[in-house]
């Protein structure tokens, strides 16, 4: 019985867009590279996903030239930052013999709670957070209790970052708006169904006719897998490190 290497699973499903995209074009570049006739697969589909990635890689890029994605997401550090030392000041305050700083810290543990683990709600969700966190910290008598904590112009600061994040997420969203809409979910279903069904056609060729170019294929394309898959595990867990890291 021969040995058969079976091709690998990709987990697209959890890919973001960028790594989506790169994916798919390193799968498309190998196969245009083999050939159609040597893998036993048909030209129009193959086409099709080519025409189907210049979408998704104009998509991308508008994801990452976006002139205000740069400084968004060090308003978003910053945010995390300020929120994370208000509540660690909070707490530490309460164990402090000083009575006036223990009560003043009592009397705001409540009203900033919700800032606790907040960065690993969504962007949009944290926004919103911040703003009704800061409206009851406006509210009598919390301005006294900040004061007595000095973390007024820290709630200072956290309200002028949150606006100016808000402000550009408009702007974001306003030039978004303003271009040739691209269906990403659309475009990544039909993608998916195109990759499917000429991975199958690979596959199936190279056990029915085996050749050199099939299993240097079938190689190469799960070499490309491994090495998404390991930088995919990578961007998350240096995601997870960059949030404990704010902690």
């Amino acid at each position: 019985m021969k040995e058969i290497e079976y091709l690998k699973q990709p987990m697209i499903d959890k890919l973001n867009l960028a790594e989506y995209t790169n994916y798919m074009s390193r799968f498309y570049a190998l196969t245009q590279s083999e050939g159609c006739a040597a893998l036993g697969i048909e030209v129009a589909p193959l086409e099709r996903l080519g025409e189907c990635l210049e979408l998704l890689t104009d998509a991308v890029g508008r994801n990452l030239t976006a002139p205000e994605s740069e400084e968004m997401e060090q308003l978003h550090q910053q945010r995390i930052q300020l929120g994370q030392y208000i509540i660690t000041c909070v707490r530490n305050a309460q164990l402090l013999p000083n009575a006036a700083f223990a009560q003043a810290a009592q009397a705001l543990a409540l009203v900033v709670k919700p800032l606790v683990m907040f960065y690993r709600r969504p962007r949009m969700q944290v926004s919103a957070l911040i703003d009704a966190v800061l409206f009851d910290l406006a509210k009598d008598p919390c301005p006294h209790h900040l004061e007595v904590l000095s973390l007024s112009d820290v709630v200072a600061e956290l309200a002028a970052t949150n606006a100016r994040y808000r402000t550009l997420e408009d702007s974001r969203i306003r030039t978004r708006q303003s271009l040739r809409p691209i269906d990403g979910k659309t475009l990544r279903s039909e993608v998916n169904v195109l990759y499917k069904y000429l991975t199958t056609l690979a596959f199936c060729h190279s056990v029915c006719h085996p050749s050199a170019t099939t299993a240097r294929y079938i190689s190469r394309l799960n070499a490309i897998i491994d090495e998404t898959k390991t930088s995919h595990r990578q961007r998350c867990a240096k995601r997870v490190r960059r949030a404990g890291g704010d902690k």
